[in-house]
Order: structure tokens, then sequence, then C-alpha cells
């Protein structure tokens, strides 16, 4: 299967943010799924959010670099959804917003409350 693959080091409360969101996302789905893939769910949540200013500016306190390497998968039948995502991100900047960021909010999108609805209701759609 074709993919792009990224890879960037992070620092450890986004790493901790990874594996928090991998574990959530493991037990709502009830199977293991990597942190791509985990990520790529989340950032389907976020095309849909009616709150991503309060999502943006939540997963802007995770995003930071560091130590940790971490490598980001996206199958090219995703690379329309995460470049549709990244744009929605980074409207505020004027650009896309950066990988990192992007996967961080996808990450953050996992958790149940985060992602509000235009009905105004909050869910972790299930796939």
């Amino acid at each position: 299967m074709s993919q792009v693959i990224y890879s960037f080091r992070v620092g450890p409360r986004l790493f901790r943010l990874a594996a928090d969101a991998m574990r959530a996302h493991a037990i709502a789905v009830e199977r293991f799924d990597s942190i791509s893939a985990t990520a790529m769910k989340g950032l389907e949540d976020f095309l849909s959010a009616s709150n991503p200013d309060e999502i943006i500016s939540k997963a802007r306190e995770f995003d930071e670099a560091g130590e940790i390497r971490v490598t980001l998968r996206v199958q090219l039948s995703h690379k329309e959804c995460f470049q549709a995502a990244r744009v929605h991100a980074g409207a505020a900047l004027g650009e896309p917003a950066t990988t990192r960021l992007t996967m961080t909010i996808g990450l953050l999108c996992i958790f149940p409350g985060i992602v509000s609805t235009a009905d105004g209701t909050q869910s972790l759609k299930e796939s």
C-alpha cells in the first residue's frame, strides 16, 4: 500500500498524549491501531468539529520538539483528509499547519469531549 512517511522528534508531553490516545482509541474500537491510524481517525473528527480553534489552541500546548522519534505514515487513500486537516488547522496562520501539529490535533481529537459537533453535542465517533 502506498503511503507518505513523515519522521520527526517529539517531547515527552506529546509522546504521552500519543500513548494515551492510542490506548483510548483501542478501548473504544476494541482493537489496536498504530499512532498513524489513531491520528487519522482523530483528524476525520476534527474536520467536522464546530470548535476547531479550541482544539488547535489545546494542541499547541502539546506540540513540542524533543528527543523521541515518531514516524507518521499517511496512506495515500487518507492523504486528502490529512491535507484538508492541515489546511483547516492552519487557516488562522494563513498557511498549512506543520505535520507535527496536525498529528497532535488528530491525537487530541480521539478523546471523548474534545470534539464538539454542529448540533452542540460532543462525541467520539466510532468507525
